[in-house]
């Protein structure tokens, strides 16, 4: 009977670890816990697989906050009602019914554009549940303040509030101001009066506080998330604050850039931090569009009939992914098959899409070639390689004349810039291949050879 027993208990183990999909918590990203029949079991707000998605509610326009859409008299733009920029939603401690908002408020019609220097910190009311609607109750902080982010600190029995801003009177137009931010905090024992405000960290923006303080360790200290993932430390809630963390100096690609971070840590002891990829809208066109995309990129596809010299598949490799191109113009200069990506030749959608096959389900593939293309570009093909090619022709003609000219003989414009200046490329040196463009053999005349 003990041995049927053991064998039913090791059967139903693996049966269960055979339906498994998780194995521990960091399988539920932190936001569920891992449950032998069901797998992952995401916490409220979170859903997906491995609970890594925001299980985000459809709302519908203007029925959250009655000032969302309101004009006063004393507005600039008919219609532009208020913006905001987010804030909290917080429940009472005294009145469980009553639930508060707190949130950045652009005024007088302006819009998000001119949110420096017309923001505002304002407290709206609901007592119909956290989704409201909420109706405006009053403005905490007047113009400028501006990512409000407020929380309850136990070990003071007290909300703080971290901002940024300061008294600032708004200019007569709807226009924005540029100045430095500092991060300040505020403290206030039932969210509708507040205290002095403290200066905590010049120069910096979107602050994110969170207690330290649990049952087992009533710690008065706080940590203070700001912009780029630092994070700061103080041993209480008004300073001095030290930076404590900097991901932004150590591994973060520029184009990850992040701003306005949401900091937090769950009933389980977690911590988690929640961010807005930084990208400027005025910037997402271009150059630093396509800089984002090639860095968040698996794969770069580039399947000309015809063809130039394409920088943009050096801009990819020199990002570390690996790039299938077709055999037109100047891209076999720059993508070695086999080694740093694919060449095919151009419609065959197959040999596309087999490469494509894998380059996902081989992640040994993918790793040595994505180390072979951002370690194997040249400078030629960069600014520092164009300026000199484009110096050097500039300075030669400069000297020579447009007569008798320059003669190439062929020779590629760098290599002639680097002899002439005693730096030739060593063996070894990333550079364009030279193959393509030597000397043909033409056809003999009376026996002999001719070269070009």
């Amino acid at each position: 009977m003990k041995r049927s027993l053991t064998f039913l208990i090791l059967s139903l183990a693996g049966l269960c670890l055979g339906k498994k999909s998780c194995r521990s918590e960091d399988d539920c990203s932190l936001n569920g816990v891992c449950s032998c029949n069901m797998g992952c079991v995401c916490d409220s707000g979170w859903r997906g697989v491995d609970c890594s998605e925001l299980d985000l509610q459809p709302v519908e326009r203007y029925t959250g906050y009655n000032y969302t859409n309101i004009t006063m008299d004393y507005y600039y733009r008919d219609g532009g009602g208020n913006s905001s920029w987010g804030g909290h939603i917080i429940q009472d401690r005294e009145d469980k019914k009553l639930f508060h908002l707190v949130i950045a408020q652009f005024p007088y019609g302006c819009g998000l554009s001119a949110w420096r220097p017309f923001s505002t910190v304002i407290r709206a009311e609901s007592r119909t549940g956290p989704r409201g609607p909420y109706h405006f109750a009053q403005e905490l902080f007047s113009t400028f303040h501006h990512n409000p982010t407020t929380i309850w600190s136990p070990a003071d029995e007290m909300y703080l509030m971290f901002f940024i801003g300061f008294p600032w009177e708004v200019p007569d137009t709807c226009k924005s101001t540029k100045r430095n931010n500092t991060i300040s905090v505020s403290s206030s024992p039932d969210l509708r009066t507040w205290g002095e405000s403290y200066p905590l960290v010049v120069n910096v923006t979107n602050p994110a506080g969170w207690p330290l303080w649990t049952p087992e360790n009533p710690t008065s200290e706080i940590l203070l998330a700001a912009e780029k993932n630092n994070i700061y430390h103080s041993d209480r809630w008004n300073g001095p604050y030290e930076l404590e963390v900097e991901p932004g100096n150590i591994e973060v690609h520029p184009s990850l850039r992040s701003e306005d971070p949401f900091l937090w840590r769950d009933k389980r002891g977690h911590w988690h931090i929640l961010q807005h990829h930084m990208i400027d809208i005025p910037e997402a066109k271009g150059p630093h569009l396509l800089n984002t995309m090639l860095a968040n990129a698996h794969v770069v596809l580039q399947l000309s009939t015809r063809e130039g010299f394409e920088v943009k598949v050096s801009e990819a490799l020199h990002a570390g992914r690996p790039v299938i191109a077709t055999l037109a113009g100047g891209i076999p200069l720059q993508v070695k098959d086999k080694v740093n990506g694919f060449l095919v030749e151009p419609g065959d959608w197959q040999a596309v899409a087999g490469y494509l096959f894998d380059l996902f389900t081989d992640d040994e593939l993918h790793q040595k070639m994505s180390h072979a293309a951002a370690t194997g570009v040249s400078d030629e093909v960069g600014t520092v390689g164009n300026a000199l090619g484009w110096y050097y022709l500039a300075s030669k003609w400069a000297e020579v004349g447009v007569k008798p000219g320059l003669r190439g003989d062929r020779k590629w414009v760098n290599d002639m810039a680097r002899e002439e200046a005693g730096k030739p490329y060593a063996d070894g040196e990333n550079r364009l291949p030279r193959h393509f463009t030597q000397e043909p053999n033409l056809p003999s005349v009376e026996g002999e050879s001719v070269q070009a």
